[in-house]
């Protein structure tokens, strides 16, 4: 049985033509590789770019769960040069992250946000990465981050579609307050979207909810608190 609920979602005020992507792949028993892209919109090529960075942690995800903390900063460093040297693909913020009951590790660069979401509050976890340059510029520089799981909570990986028209405080609430992945989505769609439903920009999310903390993880966790 599997600890994570997963959700995801994609909207855009240009209907089909968003240059927002999200990927989920169960690539482990228990592991899950997550990423979410947001092309750079008012130069070209910022969908391609998405979209390849996207397919590219898909084809490595094998790889990126079984060694995530040792390879996602190369992995970034790669593909930045990979889609700089691309004659179709512009430029794409990126998120990335290998997912276990016990902790969370992975890389970032631009302006889409990964947060863990408890009872007691939310966690940034991308609060230190650098905005600029996006990976496309070969030139980018991102950062990792590592995060030990101690508790049940929610995992949101969103791009800026969503945080920047709202506030934390109404993002924390809907996920808490939803029974369960896919209605924390939905509410979180409704949260970012204007008048009549439509929308101020490209949005992307992911949600995976972890219930359940693995047994051995709370007993070490117990044991040096002690």
């Amino acid at each position: 049985m599997s600890l994570f609920t997963s959700a995801s979602r994609l909207a855009s005020y240009r209907g089909e033509a968003s240059e927002d992507r999200a990927l989920i792949v169960h690539a482990a028993p228990q592991t899950l590789v997550l990423a979410l892209a947001d092309g750079v919109g008012g130069r070209p090529g910022g969908g391609e770019a998405a979209q390849l960075a996207i397919e590219t942690v898909e084809i490595e995800g094998a790889k990126l769960a079984k060694n995530g903390a040792r390879l996602w900063p190369g992995f970034f460093r790669a593909l930045d040069d990979a889609l700089a040297a691309h004659t179709d693909a512009g430029q794409t913020t990126l998120i990335g992250l290998t997912l276990t009951s016990q902790k969370l590790v992975g890389a970032s660069v631009g302006d889409s946000e990964a947060w863990w979401i408890t009872s007691e509050g939310h966690f940034d976890i991308t609060e230190a990465q650098r905005r600029k340059p996006h990976l496309g510029t070969a030139a980018a520089e991102p950062v990792a981050f590592a995060l030990k799981l101690t508790s049940p909570g929610t995992l949101l990986l969103a791009s800026d579609g969503l945080f920047k028209y709202t506030d934390p405080l109404a993002v924390t609430d809907a996920v808490r307050g939803a029974a369960d992945v896919e209605a924390a989505a939905d509410a979180l769609v409704a949260l970012a979207s204007a008048p009549a439903g439509r929308f101020y920009d490209d949005l992307a999310l992911i949600l995976v909810r972890l219930d359940t903390i693995a047994p051995w993880t709370s007993f070490l966790h117990r044991f040096k608190a002690d």
